[in-house]
């Protein structure tokens, strides 16, 4: 029987709620869903999986389009709950609310969800290593040598 390339077609016709569950979560960040993980919870192959995604493509970015619209919305709405309750009703849920669809959405937008600064500092090692050396060498060259301490008598008692 000769190989045949996945197309996701088979799929769509005989399992289409499977097919829908691997659009969406095709439509997820990849950081958050894996190949490996869709293939897992769909039982569908990662070469199944790739090529829905190839065939789907423009589907999959209005879908990221509208998922990425959907978190704004919430968060916006959870950001005006928490404005508008902070005084007197309890916001303990819209806070993470707000916080996961602000995230998602950045996810989706592409944008970094935190950021690492680092700060080098250029220096010049072989000027640093030749005063080194040069020191060592002067330190040699003038033979100054630490001078030990004299031994004296220590008194001692002998306690059995």
């Amino acid at each position: 029987m000769p190989y045949r390339k996945p197309t996701g077609a088979v799929l769509k016709a005989l399992r289409p709620e499977t097919y829908r569950k691997v659009l969406e979560l095709l439509a997820e960040p990849r950081e958050h869903v894996s190949y490996r993980e869709i293939a897992r919870v769909c039982s569908v192959s990662c070469h199944t999986i790739k090529a829905i995604e190839r065939a789907e493509a423009e589907t999959l970015a209005v879908r990221k389009q509208t998922l990425m619209d959907q978190s704004f919305r919430v968060a916006k709405r959870a950001l005006n709950r928490i404005e508008d309750g902070i005084d007197t009703a309890p916001v303990a849920v819209a806070v993470p609310v707000y916080g996961v669809c602000v995230e998602k959405a950045l996810l989706l937008a592409g944008e970094p969800t935190s950021c690492v600064e680092v700060k080098l500092e250029a220096s010049d090692l072989y000027t640093e290593f030749q005063a080194l050396t040069e020191q060592i060498s002067q330190a040699l060259n003038a033979n100054t040598t630490p001078a030990l301490p004299e031994p004296g008598v220590i008194e001692a008692e002998v306690v059995s």
